[in-house]
């Protein structure tokens, strides 16, 4: 029978032939059916690998516009089901886990998805904040543990190692950036046009926008930023701020506070 693809994963060499499902080829060149992988028949499965952690005798398994699955004791479950229209959507082409045990996904239309063991999104790297091109047609990772990335549009690397993430704000519409703080694990940022906060206890969702919002009442210039242990002051044109997370409290009607 005709198949499509090869791929390894676990020491075992896995096909797809598309009108079945999923093959494994034996030490005796035998290709025996993987129980209960009819589901796939019809599929283009785009990547199989070997889950990291505590699921490491589980498969994982993308196709292309159908979705991720994992293959567990027999069985065919879905894989991050609140994520499955998504994961159609954006048209998942390569899949890898990385040497320190990271699920990292190369998509066709957004880029690239980096999961930790517990399948919690950890980044999302695109053409939004870095990349020149949305379509992943190749994954590899060097003995420096550095993610490269053949693109559709030029070549890109992801240094998983570097200890400071940049962020790009390629839309302009913070503004000019004054000063920052951080406080309860919310940090924030002052500009021009207002002071930001990101809540970084918020976890990261690939179809949902993860980005500075605007705290309500502070629109204009921020000057500063003071963290006074149990209180975040804000200078600002209008006058002074107490901050306490995501809401604002004018204590001075005294204009351009600084401190």
């Amino acid at each position: 029978f005709p198949y499509t693809t090869l791929f390894r994963s676990g020491g075992k060499l896995i096909i797809q032939a598309l009108e079945h499902g999923l093959f494994e080829i034996k030490e005796d060149n035998r290709a025996v059916m993987i129980q209960n992988t009819s589901v796939f028949k019809g599929k283009i499965v785009s990547g199989i690998c070997t889950l990291p952690g505590k699921y490491k005798a589980d498969l994982l398994i993308s196709t292309n516009s159908h979705g991720i699955f994992s293959y567990r004791d027999g069985k065919v479950y879905k894989w991050k089901a609140d994520l499955e229209s998504y994961f159609a959507e954006i048209q998942i082409n390569k899949l890898m886990v990385s040497q320190s045990g990271l699920l990292i996904l190369g998509s066709i239309r957004d880029g690239v998805l980096i999961f930790d063991h517990n399948g919690q999104m950890l980044y999302h790297v695109n053409s939004s904040n870095g990349l020149l091109n949305n379509t992943i047609l190749s994954m590899f990772e060097d003995k420096e543990e550095n993610i490269w990335l053949g693109m559709d549009k030029g070549i890109g690397i992801v240094k998983m190692k570097d200890k400071i993430l940049l962020y790009h704000d390629h839309s302009g519409i913070l503004g000019t950036v004054y000063t920052t703080a951080e406080m309860d694990s919310i940090l924030y940022i002052g500009t021009n046009q207002g002071l930001y906060y990101f809540d970084q206890r918020e976890k990261f969702r690939p179809d949902k926008s993860t980005t500075f919002k605007l705290l309500k009442g502070t629109q204009g210039q921020v000057w500063q930023l003071k963290n006074l242990g149990s209180d975040l002051l804000c200078g600002h044109n209008e006058g002074t701020f107490i901050i306490s997370k995501k809401n604002a409290s004018k204590i001075s009607d005294v204009t351009g506070g600084w401190y």
